[in-house]
């Protein structure tokens, strides 16, 4: 298997893609946070703050205007917002450089996970390990 490569347009598709999936799954969690609120209150305070970093995240990295206007909507309506801007927030986010991009891949998904403590990663299974203490989760996959 030859790599692909990196200055060309089938990397920067595939990468293009990878960074909106990350935008589209953090709306996602943010969503579900939202929807379960009253549950959060019940959760342990360094749980709680946790949840209120990635909402300060979701917010100032301006998550939802990314995947409302540019990431996972046609881009129709630029009565607010301008191609240009998209592409600004966006390498606000993600980095102009592969070097930043991979920085980025690494706050949300380590590839060493001993050193995972801040990235999202971390947090994500920090709320599915209490969820896990407070309801029966049934695997993904049923055991062979």
């Amino acid at each position: 298997h030859e790599a692909i490569p990196k200055d060309g347009p089938m990397f920067q598709g595939v990468s293009r893609m990878c960074k909106f999936s990350v935008i589209i799954a953090l709306c996602k969690l943010h969503d579900a946070l939202r929807d379960n609120g009253l549950a959060i209150k019940t959760f342990p305070e360094e749980l709680r703050e946790r949840v209120k970093w990635f909402r300060r995240y979701v917010k100032e990295k301006k998550l939802f205007t990314l995947r409302s206007k540019f990431a996972a909507h046609d881009f129709d309506d630029f009565d607010n917002y301008t191609y240009d801007d998209g592409n600004q927030m966006f390498s606000e986010l993600v980095g102009s450089t592969l070097g930043e991009n991979i920085a980025f891949f690494e706050f949300i998904n380590p590839a060493d996970h001993r050193n995972s403590t801040g990235t999202m990663s971390h947090f994500v299974t920090a709320l599915k390990d209490h969820v896990k203490t407070l309801v029966d989760l049934r695997p993904r996959v049923s055991p062979p």
